[in-house]
């Protein structure tokens, strides 16, 4: 068996559980495999994620949401299913809290849990009718104004039918699992990951009609950037970015591949909902 290990290589607690775990992996004849900086940090062979479909059974993410997040679009399509260790501060995505590994860990390594395929979103930016950017997301996809511009107007359209202009900061495109991320704080609504559904939520529009709309996760959405005199920027996750230009159409649409998510049914969506809600740790 082969069990990739990712941690948060900018947390030295991180890297220390990392050690620890592969010393435990190996002495049980478990061969670990890790990708990049972090390999080289632990003395070991770096195998990069390219190589991992097919060879890893599941990897285990040592950190927060966000090392979870940026380990899932970059294994997209790769059939690897990740379970995440919770050493960050909201710990939605992730399945299990630190102190909770050692007792789940044979749980794992037996093949006794469930997958659920979490959906993904590709983001296409065209400029004068030509692709100039194609990114992934496991959460959303967020357009939105520059540091000191003042509002934008993005034309929205579902499936080709124009829906309305938001006179905005900017608009968050979101999976069901990213309705807890930035869409909530901006008033979205709370979705169910198992939903195959995408969230359209705008950011401080200076309208009165604007309300988050939630669509099918087959339906697609473009978004046309009206800023003559603004900056603004496309970001995935909050993690990657990608500066825009007046007049980019930014189209958004379920991606091909999903996020396979290992479950051991240790806490419900519902019960994450209430202990991050009322710890107020969003």
């Amino acid at each position: 068996m082969t069990v990739g290990v990712i941690p948060n290589l900018g947390k030295s607690e991180s890297m220390a559980v990392a050690s620890q775990l592969l010393s435990r992996l190996e002495k049980e004849g478990i061969e670990v495999w890790l990708e990049g900086q972090a390999a080289a940090d632990l003395g070991k062979t770096a195998h990069p994620f390219s190589q991992w479909s097919g060879q890893v059974r599941f990897a285990i993410v040592l950190g927060g949401d966000g090392t979870l997040l940026a380990a899932g679009r970059k294994l997209l399509g790769q059939n690897v299913p990740l379970i995440g260790v919770n050493m960050g501060r909201l710990g939605f995505l992730t399945e299990l809290e630190l102190d909770e590994l050692p007792k789940y860990l044979p749980k794992l390594l037996a093949g006794d849990y469930r997958v659920e395929n979490r959906m993904a979103l590709c983001a296409s930016v065209f400029r004068e009718k030509k692709q100039v950017a194609r990114l992934r997301a496991i959460n959303d996809i967020v357009i939105a104004r520059g540091a000191f511009a003042r509002i934008i107007n993005l034309q929205t359209k579902i499936s080709g039918e124009y829906v309305a202009t938001y006179p905005a900061d900017g608009l968050i495109v979101a999976t069901s699992t990213g309705s807890t991320a930035y869409s909530l704080s901006a008033g979205g609504p709370l979705v169910n990951p198992n939903l195959e559904a995408i969230v359209i939520t705008p950011i401080c529009a200076h309208t009165l009609y604007a309300r988050s709309v939630v669509i099918s996760g087959s339906d697609a959405v473009e978004v046309k950037v009206k800023a003559e005199r603004e900056s603004t920027m496309l970001s995935v996750d909050g993690q990657e970015g990608f500066d825009l230009a007046n007049d980019d159409l930014v189209q958004v649409r379920k991606a091909s591949d999903s996020l396979p998510l290992i479950e051991l049914g240790c806490r419900s969506f519902y019960h994450r909902l209430r202990t991050r809600l009322s710890e107020g740790r969003l």
